[in-house]
């Protein structure tokens, strides 16, 4: 811990799969989406991350993001944390290894929103979506903590939302994000905590960060 804040020391890393799922509009996807509610008590929730999906995001990074927001539900019998997804448009977004996430809302529609995620891949240095990142920079604006998993930390960088934080990023992207952001904070650690900013290295970290974050509630 250093003056308040979190760092972590393990490297995370990423993972692809070779499914393939399409989202369908069918009785038993609209059944799932029931069991998902119930498994994901956002209604009640003292804390609700919103999660924005990138196009080609880590499908690792991501689930270990939220799975231990549903692991310290079950274990303290309580309704700690919810999680909603958000995409651009609402539209299902595909992972890195083609799997498509169904979404709960688009980011005009999110509303107000106390902590965000946004989780990209490898591709995210091609991703510069220029009213993403005028959302983003709306939501720090309104007081949101906004967060990254893995590469979303450059997206971060590009709204101007890392300056004066301490910051990380996926290993093989670091030396390209201080090329390209000289003046950052930037660390090699797989997570840091940084008053209203945390980011980590992706893979196995965001579950480091998250315990993290949990840790601090």
């Amino acid at each position: 811990m250093k003056n308040g804040n979190l760092t972590g020391h393990a490297r995370g890393g990423e993972a692809r799969t070779i499914h393939r799922a399409h989202a369908t509009q069918t009785p038993a996807r609209c059944e799932d989406m029931t069991r998902r509610r119930a498994n994901n008590p956002v209604d009640q929730a003292r804390t609700v991350f919103a999660i924005f999906l990138v196009p080609e995001f880590s499908l690792f990074g991501f689930s270990a993001l939220i799975d231990p927001l549903r692991a310290a539900n079950r274990i303290s019998g309580e309704p700690l944390y919810g999680w909603r997804l958000i995409s651009r448009d609402g539209a299902p977004v595909p992972a890195s290894s083609g799997i498509e996430v169904v979404v709960d809302a688009d980011m005009a529609n999110a509303g107000a929103l106390s902590h965000l995620i946004v989780v990209a891949g490898m591709n995210a240095h091609r991703y510069a979506d220029k009213d993403v990142l005028a959302w983003l920079r709306r939501l720090d604006r309104r007081g949101c903590r906004i967060g990254a998993i893995s590469t979303a930390s450059l997206l971060l960088a590009r709204a101007g939302l890392l300056d004066g934080y301490r910051c990380t990023i996926h290993w093989e992207n670091l030396a390209s994000l201080r090329e390209e952001y000289p003046d950052l904070d930037l660390t090699p650690e797989v997570f840091e905590i940084d008053r209203k900013r945390f980011t980590c290295s992706g893979g196995t970290a965001a579950l480091d960060m998250m315990l993290a974050l949990i840790a601090l509630e």
